[in-house]
């Protein structure tokens, strides 16, 4: 029984040493972050909802045998952060409803910014308001590639921040399939389902909503910033 015990104790013994052994592992002390830019206009790109189908960022470390990149999402209004990375060179670049310039070799420390230069395949303006419960958004489409196709425009809203049409994070759309640049929806919020099932939730939100404008153009979905206003009944 002596026996048993004593080959117990060593293989305990050598599991904790392995447990502190990987324990003493250097975690990601690098930050990477910045924003997305349109090259056009100098401002940062409207993106989707950060989801797997949002505009992803990659780092694939230079130098070392790495065959896998690291990879983490942008945000909706086009800024990108990434605080769990392990300090070193990287080469970066950018996948999303843009052509982007790049790769970029940054040399990543505590707190590295970045921004990332692209194209969209389309610059979508939107202006919104609202007078009592209905909201009203005008927008104009505007393709980046001359001749290029306006297949679908999208007018959305939601009572959260994050909308978009890729990933569903919206209460209601309206489409337009004429291919038109311009066009002004108004949306009566009292009659739509999704508001009486989140009334509370937009009540204690201030009675902010939210709108945004989406449009495909030759398979590419861009988007215009989100707009917010606020109802009252």
């Amino acid at each position: 029984m002596k026996r048993i015990y004593y080959i117990t104790a060593i293989a305990l013994t050598a599991l904790c040493a392995v447990s502190c052994e990987l324990d003493n592992y250097v975690a990601p002390e690098g930050c990477i972050y910045g924003e997305i830019i349109d090259s056009g206009t100098g401002e940062a790109m409207p993106l989707p909802v950060e989801g797997n189908n949002g505009a992803v960022i990659n780092l694939m470390e230079v130098g070392t045998k790495a065959t896998l990149a690291q990879s983490f999402y942008a945000r909706h209004d086009g800024s990108f952060r990434d605080a769990m990375v392990f300090k070193g060179l990287y080469s970066v670049t950018a996948d999303g409803p843009f052509v982007a310039e790049g790769p970029y070799e940054v040399e990543v420390g505590d707190q590295t910014e970045l921004k990332i230069y692209a194209l969209p395949y389309s610059r979508i303006e939107a202006s919104a308001s609202a007078d009592g419960m209905k909201v009203t958004i005008n927008y104009k489409v505007s393709p980046v590639e001359s001749g290029a196709r306006i297949t679908t425009t999208y007018v959305l809203w939601n009572y959260r921040m994050q909308t978009d049409i890729i990933t569903g994070n919206f209460c209601s759309s309206k489409a337009d399939f004429t291919g038109k640049a311009e066009g002004s929806v108004t949306i009566n919020i009292a009659n739509e389902v999704q508001y009486n099932a989140n009334k509370e939730k937009i009540i204690a939100n201030g009675g902010k909503v939210y709108l945004r404008v989406a449009a495909d153009v030759g398979g590419h979905i861009n988007y215009s910033k989100v707009q917010e206003v606020i109802i009252s009944e």
